[in-house]
């Protein structure tokens, strides 16, 4: 029998493969599998899985001290949201309201049923604080998480490939011409292969630490390696990065092709300061930022160069027919009049529906407002742009803090800020969000990362407070 390498049986690493994380992981990766978790059913089972999850891991080990504050932050959100969409459906049963009394929301049992939609995410955010809470044990399911999802859609585009009509193995109803992943609307697989595609060029960069470019050149070309080991990893990264964003122009989205630019460039642009100010000073420190500049202008003019004629293309033909420009109109005038309180959470397509615009066409049902923010405000109400505002306020400052504070780790809570720009971006044209197979596994990542940089900041605090002299 072969003999466990040295390098892992004396680490960390085997010790990180417990039977709770295997199962976190797998609850995040099963709504991506059913079609991103958008039936009753679906939503409703891996609620109930994540839930039965955090309350055995809450009993059997308590909470971890250093992630207490963000695993209270997200709690109080998720109770404010979760209490407003009870009070609009306001059932009988409700505390302090009569049987007879009228409801905000216009169809309540959507607003009940939507709650578990939207709290998918929080509790695979809040569920991860509790589950992963060492940064050994975050880094190692976050690896897990990325080459499973990276399996996942590098599978389901070989079944595009070999017939563009299927999702795996199930008949597609719409998009023939687009890759979906295993999800039914190209924008939203679009956004998983972006969030995929950040995650594996952090990994890739992280990969490069020890060698040069020069390295890959002559691995690739030569097929020399004086480190073969890291040469190796970083190709296979490079490879897999390469192959995903082929699958994300595969989707034909151009919200989430330009939204995933968007975090990609914000992602490259801190990991490379990081690293230059690390090595050079000075006037070399100025010349490799100049270079690096360059060299991310042409990648951005080269992928502007590769959609722009699509999106042109499209743009000419539409013109102001796009249908999102048609209804906006619509949409404006729902606002207003649910502006205030709401129509109840997860009724748009009831309280959009007396203000289309016919001119728009009314062959289709309207079921979102492919603007998460503008569909929020019409069935929250003002509450909406409140919570929105304090979630993504909190998670920008606190990774652009861990960003400046941390003396390792950086990567990570860059990437968490590029993550949080690709879904803020592309929830203002698409609904993302609202697919609990994504929002979940975005929300999971952030966790990992939130648990990576608590436990950093523990640790330089800790190594700060021994350092200082002890007096008897």
């Amino acid at each position: 029998m072969r003999e466990i390498p040295p390098a892992i049986r004396n680490s960390r690493f085997l010790e990180q493969i417990d039977v709770t994380s295997m199962l976190y992981c797998l609850a995040v990766l099963w709504p991506i599998i059913a079609f991103g978790a958008v039936r009753p059913f679906g939503v409703s089972a891996a609620c109930l899985g994540m839930v039965a999850l955090g309350l055995a891991v809450l009993l059997t080990k308590g909470v971890a001290r250093n992630t207490m504050p963000p695993l209270l932050a997200a709690g109080v959100l998720l109770l404010v949201s979760e209490a407003w969409a009870v009070y609009q459906a306001r059932p009988d049963w409700f505390l302090f309201v009569g049987a007879n009394r009228p409801t905000i929301s216009i169809q309540p049992s959507d607003s009940l049923y939507s709650v578990q939609v939207f709290s998918f995410p929080a509790l695979a955010f809040v569920v991860g604080l509790l589950v992963l809470r060492e940064d050994v044990k975050a880094r190692f399911a976050m690896h897990f998480l990325m080459m499973a999802a990276a399996a996942i859609i590098m599978l389901a585009a070989a079944f595009f490939i070999s017939d563009p009509g299927y999702i795996l193995s199930f008949h597609k109803t719409a998009y023939f011409d687009s890759f979906t992943a295993t999800l039914v609307n190209r924008n939203n697989a679009g956004t998983l292969i972006g969030a995929v595609v950040l995650l594996i060029l952090r990994q890739f960069w992280s990969s490069c630490r020890s060698i040069r470019a020069f390295d890959l050149f002559q691995a690739v070309f030569f097929w020399k390696m004086e480190k073969r080991r890291e040469v190796l990893k970083a190709l296979f990264y490079g490879i897999l990065l390469s192959g995903h964003i082929v699958a994300l122009f595969l989707t034909k989205s151009r919200g989430a092709i330009f939204c995933t630019l968007l975090g990609f460039v914000v992602l490259v642009s801190f990991l490379f300061w990081m690293r230059q100010k690390r090595r050079y000073s000075g006037s070399a420190f100025v010349v490799r930022i100049c270079f690096g500049a360059t060299a991310l202008f042409v990648l951005i003019l080269t992928a502007f160069l590769l959609v722009g004629e699509r999106v042109a293309m499209r743009t000419a033909i539409m013109g102001a027919r796009d249908p999102r420009l048609c209804v906006m109109p619509g949409l404006l005038r729902t606002l207003k009049e649910y502006f205030w309180v709401g129509s109840g959470a997860g009724t748009f397509q009831m309280a959009f529906a007396p203000n289309r615009e016919p001119e728009c066409g009314l062959l289709y049902v309207w079921e979102k407002a492919h603007n998460t923010y503008l569909q929020n405000w019409i069935e929250f109400g003002v509450l909406a742009p409140c919570l929105t505002i304090i979630l993504l306020g909190g998670l920008i400052m606190s990774f652009v803090w861990a960003i400046r504070t941390l003396a390792r780790q950086r990567s990570y809570p860059a990437l968490g800020l590029a993550l949080v720009i690709l879904m803020a971006s592309n929830s203002a044209v698409d609904f993302p969000v609202e697919i609990p197979g994504i929002s979940g596994f975005v929300a999971a990542i952030l966790a990992m990362v939130t648990v990576i940089c608590k436990a950093q900041f523990t640790t330089n605090a800790t190594s700060e407070r021994s350092s200082l002299p002890q007096h008897i």
